[in-house]
């Protein structure tokens, strides 16, 4: 499978702020199985980086060289990122309604994703509550343990600087997640789930955990090691669960 193409990096257009905080990796593509998944890695040793390891992150000046750069997220910082995943046409560059909406309504710097399909937005915010993720919607909200591929392809029509939009932010979040959901997910023990882990970071940390041959095979779909494929299902499934707290929404 060919490795897929992202956007050429602009970096007269990446905010200033940003680029004067020590809170930078580079990603590499990564094939895990049929999927691609984006990997950020330290720029000073070329290892794996974390979102929740500040000495695996890096002053922007690092990042000269680099075509593929990421920012991360911070409790320490007062940034927060909006991702709003398969909404933009990669040959048309027509954007969704839903996604134009919310984009207008936060009104700040905004980019177009690598893959050229997505859109993400930076503003000044703190995440109202636990969730994170909305999967039927496609849109993504973080203000820490994350890390954001930068691009610097400007969203036309959107401001160039990092606005303050905490009520902003409240409303889409009221609407991501309406308060009837808004519970803390627990599993049968009473371990909470992590919300602030993202997908890569989960399976960063699983593949580096003393039974990552182990998970990497199952994700690669070989149940070898199993009598049936439900019960290799079931394994991974277990796998992932001890990362995820567990959620079945990131479970599945």
């Amino acid at each position: 499978m060919t490795t897929p193409r992202g956007l050429d990096l602009k970096r007269e257009n990446v905010p200033q702020e940003l680029k004067e905080l020590d809170q930078w990796v580079g990603w590499r593509w990564k094939q895990i199985g049929e999927k691609w998944t984006k990997v950020p890695y330290d720029l000073k040793t070329g290892r794996t980086a974390a979102s929740d390891d500040p000495g695996t992150w890096a002053p922007y000046s690092e990042t000269e060289g680099h075509p593929n750069i990421g920012f991360v997220f911070s409790e320490d910082d007062p940034y927060c990122g909006v991702d709003l995943d398969r909404c933009v046409d990669p040959q048309t560059g027509e954007i969704t309604k839903l996604a134009r909406q919310i984009i207008d309504r936060i009104g700040s710097y905004s980019e177009i994703s690598p893959s050229g399909t997505g859109v993400k937005v930076f503003i000044r915010a703190t995440v109202p509550g636990l969730r994170r993720k909305n999967l039927q919607k496609n849109i993504e909200v973080y203000d820490r343990r994350r890390f954001f591929t930068v691009t610097g392809h400007h969203l036309p029509g959107t401001p160039k600087t990092i606005e303050s939009r905490q009520e902003e932010l409240e409303a889409l979040y009221a609407w991501l997640f309406p308060k009837e959901e808004e519970t803390t997910t627990k599993s049968p023990n009473g371990v909470v789930a992590n919300h602030d882990l993202s997908d890569e970071d989960i399976l960063s940390k699983a593949f580096r955990a003393i039974n990552g041959d182990k998970f990497l095979k199952l994700w690669n779909g070989d149940a070898s090691d199993y009598e049936s494929h439900s019960e290799a299902d079931l394994a991974l499934c277990s796998m992932i669960a001890f990362w995820t707290g567990p959620d079945p929404e990131r479970i599945e």
